[in-house]
C-alpha cells in the first residue's frame, strides 16, 4: 500500500461495511459519487473502489498508528474514531481535489463535501459531550486547515517569496484534521496531557510528506502554475512574478544546483522530529509508518544523486569537437 508500513490489526472489514453502508444510504447520485475513487484521489478514471484501503493509508490508520500508546482506550472507541476519520478525511480529500481545480463546479460534488463533514462530526458528538475542551482542538484544527489553504492559494498563479516556516504551515495545515483523530484518541484514552505531542508529531509528519511530494511534483506543478517551495527556489526573481520559462529549464536548474538535495534534508529531518517528539510513548506502529516515509525518502534522495552523476558521465564522455 504505497509503500507504507501499517498495522495489520487495521479492521478493514468493519470500516468498509461502515463506509459502504453510509454511502448505500444516500440519496441518488451522492450514493454513487461516494464511491468515485477518482473524486477522492483528484485524478484517474471514474471507477466505484472496492476498499478503503486504495487510499492513503493515513485516512483510515491513523488510530492504530497510536491507540497503543493508550491502554484504557477500548478498541470499540478506537474504531469508532476510525470510522469518524475516515468521514472527515475523505471529505477534507475531496474538497482539496475540488478546490484544486480539478472537477467542473459540480453542486453535487460540494453536497457531498458537506455531506461526509457532517457525518464525521455526528460520530464525533456521540464519543465527547459538548462541553468537553476535545472541542476547542477540533475548532482550532478547522481553523488551521482553512488558513492553510487560503496560504496555498497565495503562491498559485504568482511567484513572491516562500519562506520554510510558511511552507511548513501550509503543509501541516492541509491535512490539520488529521489531528482531529488523533486527539480524539487522547483524549478517549485518558492520556489529554500527550496530544500537543500526537499533534507535533502529525504536524512534523505532515509537513515532510508535503514538501516531498512538491519536491517530486514540480513538473506537474509548474505547468499548472502553482508555484510550490522548490519552484520558487529554483526560478530567478527576474521572471517573477510569472514565469516564462519551459519545464525544460527548470528541470536543468535544477541539475545545475543542489536545491532538491538540501530540500530533501529538510524532510528527513522532519521525519526524524516527528520520530523524537513522540519519543517517550509506546507507539510502535507510529514509529515503523515514519519509518517507512524515511525508507522512501532515502531511496529517493539517492536515485536524484545517481541521475546526476549519469548526466555527468555522460557528458564526460562525449567526444570533444575539434575546430578545422
Amino acid at each position: 500500500m504505497h509503500g507504507f508500513v501499517v498495522p495489520e490489526k487495521v479492521p478493514w472489514t468493519e470500516l468498509n461495511q461502515r463506509y459502504f453502508a453510509f454511502a448505500a444510504s444516500l440519496p441518488p447520485p451522492l450514493d454513487k459519487l461516494a464511491l468515485d475513487r477518482c473524486l477522492f484521489l483528484g485524478k484517474g478514471i471514474s471507477v466505484e473502489f472496492q476498499s478503503l484501503a486504495e487510499f492513503h493509508p493515513l485516512i483510515t490508520c491513523l488510530p492504530w498508528l497510536f491507540d497503543d500508546a493508550f491502554p484504557a482506550i477500548s478498541q470499540a472507541d478506537v474504531v469508532d474514531i476510525g470510522e469518524a476519520g475516515v468521514y472527515l478525511l475523505m471529505g477534507g480529500a475531496l474538497h482539496d481535489a475540488y478546490e484544486d481545480g480539478q472537477f467542473d463546479d459540480q453542486p453535487d460534488i460540494r453536497l457531498l463535501h458537506g455531506t461526509l463533514t457532517n457525518i464525521g462530526r455526528e460520530k464525533l458528538d456521540l464519543l465527547f459531550e459538548p462541553d468537553s475542551s476535545f472541542w476547542s482542538f477540533y475548532d482550532r484544527y478547522v481553523y488551521e486547515y482553512q488558513c492553510a489553504r487560503l496560504l496555498e492559494k497565495e503562491h498559485v498563479g504568482q511567484i513572491k517569496p516562500y519562506f520554510l516556516d510558511e511552507m511548513f504551515r501550509i503543509g501541516s495545515g492541509k491535512v490539520a484534521l488529521f489531528k482531529i483523530v488523533t486527539t480524539a484518541v487522547a483524549f478517549k484514552g485518558q492520556g489529554e496531557k500527550y496530544a500537543s505531542q500526537l499533534e507535533r508529531a502529525v504536524d512534523l509528519m505532515a509537513a515532510a510528506l508535503q514538501l516531498g511530494d512538491d519536491i517530486e511534483d514540480w513538473a506537474e506543478d509548474y505547468p499548472r502554475k502553482n508555484y510550490t517551495l522548490p519552484l520558487t527556489y529554483v526560478i530567478p526573481t527576474e521572471s517573477w512574478p510569472t514565469s516564462g520559462l519551459s519545464v525544460e529549464e527548470v528541470g536543468r536548474r535544477f541539475d545545475s544546483s543542489v536545491i532538491l538535495e538540501k530540500l530533501i534534508i529538510q524532510v528527513i529531518e522532519w521525519f526524524q522530529h516527528s520520530l523524537d517528539v513522540v519519543g517517550e510513548l509506546n507507539c510502535p506502529h507510529w514509529v515503523a509508518f515514519v519509518e517507512s516515509c524515511l525508507t522512501l525518502t532515502r531511496n529517493y534522495q539517492e536515485s536524484i544523486i545517481a541521475k546526476k552523476l549519469l548526466k555527468i558521465i555522460r557528458f564526460r564522455s562525449l567526444p570533444l569537437r575539434t575546430s578545422r
